[in-house]
């Protein structure tokens, strides 16, 4: 007679810890991923094909490697400058201009939403400059917002403080009504 060994429950173990080997249902517009670690998870769409790009943005990068860019003053560029919409004046080009490390990050990032859309250089260049300058409009329109909200506040803590103070001493004479 041959030995069999026992039949395996349906679980496994996974870093001493045993969990159950149930399939998932996976909703939809989510993906099934597996870790490193031989972890499942469930996880959207869009955050998967945005690790993606971003995965191979750094790949480029890591091709495109040089040496390091000498340092020093850049001289200062009084040229015109690019206003869209409520948004800061960007100038064009930039003072001080970009660095070659810089340049060769713009150039990974162009070259990978390139290869992953199938589109030409021209068009992948347009779109991420698209993208840097929707970033600075929502930026700017963040931080008017928030000069909006402090001063909106200050303004009601003010006269919170001066309702406080003119109701604890009867003699206080207060300008507010």
């Amino acid at each position: 007679m041959s030995k069999q060994p026992p039949p395996r429950s349906p679980t496994q173990t996974t870093k001493g810890k045993k969990v159950a080997k149930t399939p998932l249902h996976v909703p939809p517009g989510f993906v099934l991923a597996t870790a490193t670690d031989g972890a499942r998870y469930a996880a959207p769409d869009f955050m998967i094909s945005a690790a993606e790009l971003a995965i191979e943005a750094e790949q480029m990068k890591q091709t495109l490697r040089t040496g390091q860019a000498a340092g020093g003053p850049f001289p200062h560029n009084y040229g015109p400058a690019v206003s869209m919409g409520d948004a800061p004046r960007i100038p064009c080009p930039p003072d001080p201009g970009l660095t070659e490390r810089e340049l060769l990050v713009l150039h990974a990032e162009v070259l990978a939403l390139q290869n992953q859309l199938g589109i030409s250089y021209k068009d992948a260049a347009h779109r991420l400059y698209l993208a840097e300058a929707k970033a600075a409009f929502v930026a700017a329109e963040a931080i008017t917002s928030i000069r909006t909200m402090s001063s909106e506040l200050d303004g009601g803590l003010q006269h919170i403080i001066r309702q406080g103070v003119a109701a604890s001493d009867p003699n206080h004479m207060s300008v507010d009504k």
